[in-house]
Parts: C-alpha cells; structure tokens; sequence
C-alpha cells in the first residue's frame, strides 16, 4: 500500500515537472514577480482595449472581442498571481475559472496556428511592458522589465 502512494507521488510530481517544461518550451514566465500587481492586469486591459479599439468588457461574441479576451487572459495568467476566478471576475462578464482555462487553450491554439494572431499578441506583450514600466517610474516603483525586453533593449 505504501508502495503504491509513493508511485502516485512520483507520478505527480513528474507530471508538474513536465507541466513546467511544456510552459518554459511556450516562452511562458513560469514564476512571475512578486511585485506583479493587480493593476498589472488593469494595465493590460487598457492596453489591449486601445490596440483593438474596443471594450472587451462589452458582451459579445464577436471573433475580435473574443481574441482581445483570449489574449487578456493568457497574458494575465501568465504574469500576475490572480487566480482564474479572479481573472475572470477581473472583467465586468463575470466569467468562471472554466472559461479561463478554456480561453487560455484557445489562445495557445491560435499562437500556435496564426501568424497575424501571434503578430499582434507579441506587439501587444511588448506594448503592456512598456505601459508597467512607465506606470512603475511614475510611482517610484521598482522596474521591474521582463526578460525579452532587457534583451531587446540591450540591441
């Protein structure tokens, strides 16, 4: 019996490794900062609504409102430590932690396929950094930059 348990352990534990190795292979911030805030999100949100120019608050199941939400909540999965129903609260839609994970799929589907989908998620992720990084100045925050941007800043 004990033999057993220490298999299912074993398996767990191998599975979150393997979890963690798939998400490194995607690019994704696997342990985001500390200091990441709530208003890391709202951020995002301006961002992607000013990009797009539409509200992704509105309730509407229009392709580009539904990929401006995908692409809001992947990256805010991604960089904030707002659990899925808080991501999903984080919207006056009110959506559950299932529609999040679902939306998060999607968008990696998408990225994976569609090179214009994928074009303006990375401009989109380059534009919300450079918006926290003013955000963060501005209130003698730390700066806190992502590593792709140090990289392409040191270009």
């Amino acid at each position: 019996m004990k033999k057993l348990e220490e298999l299912r352990i074993e398996n767990m534990r191998l599975r979150q490794e393997l979890m963690i190795l798939r998400r490194r292979m995607q690019g994704v911030n696997i342990f985001p900062s500390p200091l990441r805030r709530f208003s890391d999100a709202e951020i995002a949100k301006e961002v992607i609504c000013e990009f797009f120019g539409i509200n992704i608050d509105t309730k509407t199941r229009k392709s580009d409102y539904v990929r401006a939400r995908y692409m809001y909540f992947y990256w805010v999965r991604n960089n904030t430590h707002m659990s899925l129903a808080e991501i999903g609260k984080s919207l006056n839609l009110m959506q559950d932690h299932s529609t999040i994970v679902n939306a998060v799929r999607k968008h990696c589907d998408d990225y994976d396929t569609n090179k214009v989908y994928r074009d303006q998620y990375d401009k989109l992720v380059n534009m919300i950094e450079e918006h926290i990084i003013e955000h963060q100045k501005q209130f003698g925050m730390p700066v806190m930059e992502s590593p792709a941007l140090q990289q392409e800043l040191a270009v």
